[in-house]
């Protein structure tokens, strides 16, 4: 094999490499966007249930010790 040859099959699986690195990158962020996106569902969901809750009288705290 010539020099030139090994240098090309070098580069080539360096870019494999790489290929496959972005690749798993991606699927990460893809499941973490998914998970996020239903975190916000789930806030977004809780918060209109506390919209329609009326309290009927307030608590007051003493927190000055």
């Amino acid at each position: 094999m010539t020099n030139q040859n090994l240098e090309r099959k070098q580069s080539n699986q360096a870019l494999t490499d790489a290929e496959n690195y972005i690749k798993e990158e991606c699927e990460i962020l893809q499941r973490q966007a998914t998970r996020v996106r239903q975190e916000q569902a789930a806030t977004d969901s809780m918060s209109k249930k506390l919209d329609h809750v009326h309290f009927s009288s307030t608590v007051n705290l003493n927190v000055g010790g």
